[in-house]
């Protein structure tokens, strides 16, 4: 694990990098930009200036630390498409280091005994490995302030029933997908776990535990029903998912709109556009 970290402590390029790729008048410029503002590289509101940093981080992880999904394939394009990197410099270079994180936190979810080594020796690593390892295992992090309606949210979630724009699967198959569905309000945060499914001659069939959707959510309490807001974080960054919900003792029922506007009632009836789950609680916070 040392050596990984000492990866993660290598000084970067690429910001030498682009500065060099934005001055090459071979280089599509207005497509590098709009490139490199997807990837949160340009100051926001502003055209061309790189945010303040260091931009390896900055393309690899999210505020908390978190590796992003698709960094890697992004460095990949952003390195051969105009940064000029052969596969070598990338794989030895800029992707090396979005590697080594993922692989560090794959290995902090897997091992306890880890978690708790870190705790005690992240004061000897360099700022760089440091300051990424804090936020890992959320050292010295900034708390975060919950209203009222979001501290009512707060734990694990089992989804108990699922009706989407007046489908209905088979009861048996429908009950072991939800085994797997979960949702997890974490701070400003809420986590959904989906089933792996795999379907073979129109057969589906439930394999184990799938992805994980990561969202900030923000509550509006004034409305009727209650109006909740996602903003999706991994691995897709920056869908909007507008609900309405309610909680009732520990249930939890929530109903999603597919489009642009909000639900009006609790309903997913067919042609409404709606998904509507139902959820018990299971853990606290």
């Amino acid at each position: 694990m040392a050596r990984i970290l000492d990866t993660l402590d290598q000084p970067g390029t690429l910001r030498q990098k682009i500065d060099a790729a934005l001055k090459n008048k071979r280089i599509n410029r207005q497509e590098l930009l709009e490139d490199l503002g997807q990837l949160k590289l340009i100051e926001p509101g502003t055209k061309d200036k790189l945010v303040a940093g260091d931009l390896e981080l900055i393309l690899f992880h999210d505020a908390k630390g978190r590796f992003k999904e698709n960094a890697i394939d992004a460095a990949a394009i952003l390195g051969e498409e105009y940064l000029n990197l052969s596969d070598d410099d990338l794989k030895r270079g800029l992707l090396l280091q979005g590697t080594a994180s993922w692989s560090m936190q794959s290995n902090l979810k897997e091992h306890p005994r880890l978690v708790e080594h870190l705790k005690k020796h992240y004061r000897e690593r360099p700022a760089r490995s440091q300051g990424l390892v804090k936020k890992w295992l959320r050292i010295d992090q900034p708390k975060v302030v919950l209203d009222k309606e979001s501290r009512l949210l707060q734990g694990t979630w089992q989804a108990i029933a699922w009706e989407e724009d007046g489908d209905k699967d088979d009861p048996k198959l429908r009950a072991e997908i939800l085994k797997y569905v979960r949702w997890t309000f974490e701070d400003d945060e809420l986590s959904v776990t989906k089933a792996f499914t795999i379907t073979n001659n129109d057969k589906t069939t439930v394999v184990g535990q799938g992805g994980t959707l990561i969202s900030t959510y923000k509550i509006d309490a004034s409305k009727n029903p209650k109006v909740m807001i996602e903003t999706t974080i991994s691995p897709h960054e920056g869908d909007v998912i507008r609900a309405i919900y309610k909680v009732e003792g520990d249930m939890l029922k929530v109903c999603m709109s597919k489009g642009d506007g909000v639900p009006k009632d609790f309903s997913a009836k067919r042609g409404s556009n709606c998904v509507l789950v139902t959820l018990k609680k299971v853990l606290a916070r």
